[in-house]
């Protein structure tokens, strides 16, 4: 819910609330083999029974003032609240080569056990911006933010053993975070002539997290970091359809606060999910060559990610007896990438656009029993047909492909989807309705494979296969849709730029 109010003719007040509550079940069954040394091999059966409860509040207030003609001042305020609840109930059964149930009651074999995991964030975000176009040639902008998050999590896997709930105390995490951000800006535009012009900045961000555990009054993490972030970008238009353009960029992305909150979550007898408190944020550095002719692009671009997040590594525990699956931090990760994006139109009925990322890429990884480099080719494919049909009809064909690629030391093999549609304009405004397939020969299987590369935690070797929900069969929405009016609020706009940044770090919990 959102509005604008029109204080006078040159001040405009604007306010935007969201709220987001979800409920999502889960269900997972595992089937494993175990040899217990020195000669006993147990068939493991798991079943878990997961159940999150979500909810998201955001609201922001915005106030714009034209000062003149081409200056204006804003200021910006956002508030967020984030809080989950993700409880677990896990049976298990172990039986031998007899058929026998056998249980040690001990943590890892209790036929029950049970697990929480419980996180509140709010964020605090002030934001405010200065433009100026100081003449015919020169644009300036600049301005100011900063960002405080306080946010808290515990959770825990705990055993029903003789007849008591037993925490094992490697499997359980009580983390209290505070982090401040400041940050300020300051960009020209520069029209240099007619067919060229050039864009330069730089924001300067000053950053302060700190970590304790509230149980035992220890410290975690206490980071600081300020860094510079230049941007240049240069334009020159070659002829009234093609242009050249040449950027160097570098900016920051920060761990979500999920991946920083060191909780637990229940994967098999001897494994958890859990995140990484001691995770580095990632610098990256683009350098960009693009050109563009007319509705088609083409770009070479080489980047390197210092301290790169990659998502579901295997580690193991200090006791060397649980294996940890959680995010960690690569030394670096370069790219040489080619794009390309390519529209074609065959008359009147018959649109089609196909583009391509592709190139190389390297990364060097430290955290498994043997470190290694890997270089490799990876690419993605995408293509979509737009047929306008008689009577106001129209269908469209899309899908896409992604070749054999590495997350971390992870290998996840090719897959692709097809979708499908067909769309009907109805007559007198009436609006429009919409048949959609959503992966058609439900092809989305995902193959993850661990222990391909280098020598993994417990010298594992390990195959999964991510059927996901098309698998058993397509999605098919059908949809009406119809215009009543605008297009909304102009503040909707205002809030993603004001704790867009935020946002996206909660997309991880």
């Amino acid at each position: 819910m959102g509005a604008d109010i029109k204080l006078d003719a040159k001040t405009t007040l604007s306010g935007n609330v969201s709220y987001n509550n979800i409920h999502s079940p889960s269900f997972t069954y595992s089937n494993a083999g175990y040899n217990i040394l020195p000669d006993s091999l147990l068939r493991y059966i798991g079943h878990i029974n997961g159940n999150d409860r979500l909810s998201n509040l955001i609201s922001s207030i915005n106030i714009e003032r034209v000062l003149k003609e081409g200056e204006k001042i804003s200021m910006e305020g956002d508030y967020i609240h984030y809080s989950s609840d993700g409880p677990t109930v896990v049976n298990t059964s172990f039986v031998n080569k007899h058929g026998e149930q056998v249980y040690a009651n001990n943590s890892v074999s209790a036929q029950q056990q049970r697990g929480f995991a419980n996180t509140t964030i709010n964020v605090g975000v002030f934001k405010a911006d200065y433009i100026n176009q100081l003449s015919p040639l020169l644009k300036l902008e600049t301005g100011i933010k900063g960002t405080h998050t306080g946010s808290s999590s515990s959770s825990g896997i705990e055993s029903f053993n003789n007849g008591v709930w037993e925490r094992n105390m490697q499997t359980a995490a009580n983390i209290y975070m505070k982090e401040d951000i400041g940050a300020a800006y300051l960009s020209l535009n520069w029209q240099l002539s007619k067919g060229t012009s050039l864009n330069t900045g730089a924001r300067y961000e000053y950053s302060y997290t700190n970590m304790d555990n509230p149980q035992t009054g220890s410290n975690i993490v206490n980071r600081k970091l300020g860094k510079l972030f230049p941007t240049v970008l240069f334009t020159q238009k070659l002829t009234d359809r093609s242009e050249l353009q040449l950027s160097y960029t570098k900016r920051i992305a920060r761990p979500s606060y999920d991946d920083l909150a060191s909780y637990f979550a229940y994967s098999d007898p001897t494994a958890v999910y859990t995140g990484n408190p001691f995770l580095k944020p990632t610098i990256t550095n683009n350098i960009k060559l693009g050109y563009n002719y007319g509705d088609y692009s083409f770009s070479l671009l080489y980047s390197r990610d210092d301290n790169a997040i990659a998502r579901y590594q295997l580690s193991e525990s200090p006791a060397h007896d649980i294996l940890f699956i959680s995010p960690q931090n690569l030394p670096y990760q370069n790219y040489l990438t080619f794009q390309v994006n390519a529209p074609f139109k065959l008359g009147n009925w018959w649109e089609m656009t196909y583009s391509f990322v592709g190139g190389l890429r390297q990364f060097k990884e430290d955290y498994t029993l043997n470190p290694l480099t890997k270089s490799y080719f990876g690419y993605s494919f995408n293509f979509n047909q737009l047929f306008k049909l008689p009577n106001s009809f129209s269908a469209e064909v899309s899908g896409q492909y992604n070749s054999l690629f590495y997350n971390g030391t992870t290998r996840i093999d090719g897959f692709g989807v097809i979708n499908a549609g067909i769309k009907k304009e109805l007559k007198n405004n009436g609006g429009s309705l919409q048949l959609a397939v959503a992966d058609v020969f439900s092809a989305s299987q995902i193959h993850v494979r661990y222990g391909t590369l280098t020598r993994e935690a417990f010298d594992i070797k390990s195959n999964v296969l991510v059927n996901t929900e098309t698998r058993r069969f397509p999605i098919i929405k059908l949809t009406y849709t119809k215009s009543f009016g605008g297009t909304g609020s102009a503040n909707r706009s205002k809030q993603e730029n004001g704790s867009k940044e935020e946002r996206e770090r909660l997309k991880g919990n």
